[in-house]
């Protein structure tokens, strides 16, 4: 099992405005991931958390676009059937985790984007 968080303070000053955090820089970041490993098999799943950060900085807090809090699930898993043969599954974004922007009204988005989940299966050959 992996855990880690992070919490940042920052703080940026920009012209005649208030003083705000740094651009790209989230507040709350955590990653946890629990694995497991026995005869030949190697399987994790995986959780990534970031709190709302500044995208673009505007001329006041309204005028910014916020780069809202995002969670992802992602699992992959491993089987080694022989020294030669290796069976493989990613999957990514299990929850289908959308990426949000906003700007003054977290009620009112700018921008969103939705990428569903993504599985890639395969067979992979050592020589």
């Amino acid at each position: 099992m992996f855990v880690n968080y992070t919490n940042t303070q920052s703080e940026a000053k920009y012209f005649d405005r208030e003083p705000t955090t740094l651009p790209g820089q989230a507040e709350h970041v955590m990653n946890f991931a629990l694995s497991y490993e026995n005869y030949g098999f190697a399987g994790q799943i995986s959780v990534n958390y970031h709190g709302e950060l500044i995208d673009e900085v505007g001329s006041d807090a309204d005028d910014d676009r916020i780069y809202d809090a995002r969670a992802q699930v992602d699992f992959s898993a491993t089987y080694s059937i022989s020294p030669t043969f290796t069976l493989f599954c990613d999957a990514v974004n299990l929850t289908n985790a959308r990426e949000r922007y906003y700007q003054g009204d977290p009620d009112l988005p700018v921008q969103r984007e939705l990428y569903g989940f993504g599985v890639n299966v395969g067979l992979k050959v050592n020589l």
